[in-house]
């Protein structure tokens, strides 16, 4: 397997910042960080999370044999395509958006022509902060990271991104783009809309009385944790993952019905049973986590 010995990481943040901080602690890859404000980088410099920092992104790329694209999903593409004259032969790219399908496809069709590889991954870690001021080095240790190869991916470039990815911490799943989009629209997209739904439903009460806010206790506030994520970085990724999406919402809106109509018939048999089923399921998903870990 192609030894990897420079990886440049462009867009520092919390995950680029916190992949960067996992390599350098845990093997000797050099790790160049790349950005548009050399103040950002200054401080990812500082904190560890990369060897050398530059705001010209056709130099540091030019010696990478490993790219990480670290940005928001709707500037991929632009990314790419800013940095393809200057990447050497053979380098194989990676991102870390949550959205593949349409990712993997603008890929595809931007190095086809060229001695590059491209292997679609999504690591599920990360917070509602952002910036390399919260970045660190063990943010993936037992996460999950998605791989999402497709027929044209070289097997050897996907060994090579799935091994960087278990330096860093994490434990590697391969998956279709489809796939992937299909489950993370439920699992971390819907989340984001409700937490943000029900943020703004409680936000129409409290302009009709002001003690709702003073009652809010831990359960609204565990429940819309995410809704305090970058609104521009959450925009795109419902647009740029739209059909599934919104095949999540009508889904879920087929069980609030149901749960709604259990309320109006006053039928208690049913709200016990979907209550215990939710509790039972949920359980059973995190006691699976932890003993994995």
């Amino acid at each position: 397997m192609k030894q990897i010995k420079t990886v440049a990481i462009i867009g520092v943040g919390l995950i680029g910042g916190s992949i960067g901080m996992a390599l350098k602690k845990r093997t000797k890859i050099r790790v160049i960080g790349i950005g548009r404000h050399r103040h950002k980088l200054l401080k990812a410099l500082k904190l560890g999370a990369v060897d050398e920092i530059t705001t010209d992104f056709c130099l540091g790329v030019k010696s990478a044999d490993l790219v990480v694209i670290a940005t928001p999903v709707d500037v991929i593409g632009l990314t790419v395509k800013k940095v393809l004259g200057c990447l050497k032969k053979g380098c194989i790219i990676t991102d870390v958006g949550s959205v593949k399908g349409t990712v993997v496809k603008e890929m595809e069709r931007i190095i086809s022509k060229r001695c590059l590889f491209f292997i679609g991954g999504h690591p599920m870690a990360g917070s509602e902060q952002k910036g390399v001021d919260v970045a660190r080095n063990n943010l993936f240790n037992n996460a999950v990271c998605i791989l999402t190869p497709s027929g044209k991916s070289s097997s050897e470039a996907v060994r090579i991104v799935q091994d960087i990815w278990q330096k860093a911490g994490a434990k590697v799943i391969k998956m279709s783009p489809a796939r992937h989009d299909e489950i993370v629209s439920c699992t971390s997209h819907l989340p984001h809309i409700l937490a943000s739904s029900l943020v703004d439903l409680v936000h129409k009460l409290d302009k009709k009385d002001e003690n709702v806010s003073l009652l809010t206790a831990g359960s609204f506030r565990d429940l819309t944790r995410v809704a305090s994520s970058d609104p521009m970085l959450w925009t795109e990724i419902c647009l740029n993952n739209r059909t599934s999406i919104l095949s999540a919402i009508k889904q879920f809106s087929l069980i609030l019905k149901q749960i709604e109509t259990a309320i109006n018939q006053n039928n208690r048999v049913k709200l016990l049973k979907s209550f215990s089923n939710s509790k039972k399921v949920r359980d059973n998903i995190f006691s699976k986590r932890q003993k994995g870990s």
